[in-house]
């Protein structure tokens, strides 16, 4: 299986991890170990979903603000 982000999407994760790196050295690469892990736990359980991910979007990414209070 493999998963793929929408374009947009890719662009704001790489927008968001530049942003954390600028606030604090190490938080941007910080966020792209968590969205590796998230994404790793989602091809391994694909069942969950994108109505899971919605619902539980805020507790994939560990540390890191929910998309309504991000930059």
């Amino acid at each position: 299986m493999r998963l793929e982000f929408h374009p947009e999407a890719e662009l704001e994760l790489i927008e968001a991890a530049v942003h954390y790196e600028l606030e604090v050295p190490g938080l941007g690469k910080r966020l792209e170990a968590e969205i590796r892990r998230a994404t790793d736990l989602l091809l391994q359980h694909p069942k969950m979903g994108p109505r899971s991910i919605l619902i539980c979007a805020s507790s994939f990414l560990h540390g890191f603000p929910s998309r309504s209070s991000t930059p």
